[in-house]
């Protein structure tokens, strides 16, 4: 891994978080090395780096990467499925004696004041490391591993929940409320604030997504207005 890796990997990773290539797109190493500057190296690097953590996928009889497209209902399934693990996670967690590790995250979770909070697609890994902390506190391991794998393939859609400082403000407040009704050994309300977390997070990152997909048919449709319309042009009336 190099600093030119590190650079294309960042710089893409931030155009696809924000959707700007279309689902399909090709990924071509040639030009992505000549629009940065750089050799194909590092370029076939970061491709691979996207790839392993799913915003690109393998393109059949064709040698590189192209822009995976998000499978939405499948998501929504997974989020349920998430949500119902981490309601028993924190249940149990609060009705047991307060493990050290809650103080912890709660010192983490406070947000200084003042603070300009960038956004940072980033960050979903200290949100995944937050609720998998709290699975594993609960101490059962199948619920922890079962919610890690979900985090997994989720992952990739859930970065369009940190793109505002507003969103990463409130994932702040949110965690702390959920840890603090933990510590409290009140398993009603911490399921209560938990719950909460996840449904604003989904419908946010449904939003996003959904605006993202429309935005990107409509440019898909104006590309291919004229293409329609040239093609036309050479017939004859009959």
């Amino acid at each position: 891994m190099t600093l030119l890796s590190d650079r294309v990997h960042h710089e893409l990773k931030r155009r696809l978080t924000l959707w700007e290539y279309l689902p399909g797109t090709r990924m071509g190493e040639e030009a992505l090395a000549a629009e940065f500057g750089v050799s194909r190296t590092p370029v076939r690097d970061a491709l691979r780096r996207l790839a392993q953590e799913g915003f690109l996928e393998d393109t059949e009889g064709w040698t590189g990467y192209r822009v995976r497209r998000p499978d939405l209902p499948r998501i929504e399934e997974l989020y349920e499925v998430r949500l119902s693990l981490e309601q028993t996670a924190v249940r149990r967690l609060a009705a047991a004696p307060a493990a050290p590790e809650i103080d912890e995250l709660l010192r983490v979770w406070q947000q200084p004041k003042g603070s300009n909070l960038a956004p940072d697609p980033d960050m979903v890994h200290a949100d995944e490391a937050f609720h998998e902390t709290l699975a594993r506190l609960a101490g059962n391991k199948t619920l922890s591993t079962m919610l890690c794998s979900i985090d997994e393939h989720i992952r990739v859609i859930r970065t369009n929940d940190f793109l505002t400082p507003k969103r990463i403000s409130q994932t702040y407040r949110q965690h702390r409320g959920i840890l603090l009704a933990v510590r409290k050994g009140d398993p009603e309300l911490a399921v209560e604030r938990l719950s909460a977390h996840i449904h604003e997070s989904q419908t946010f990152v449904a939003q996003a997504a959904a605006r993202a997909l429309t935005r990107i048919l409509a440019r898909d449709t104006e590309q291919a207005a004229p293409i329609s319309a040239s093609a036309g042009a050479g017939k004859e009336r009959p």
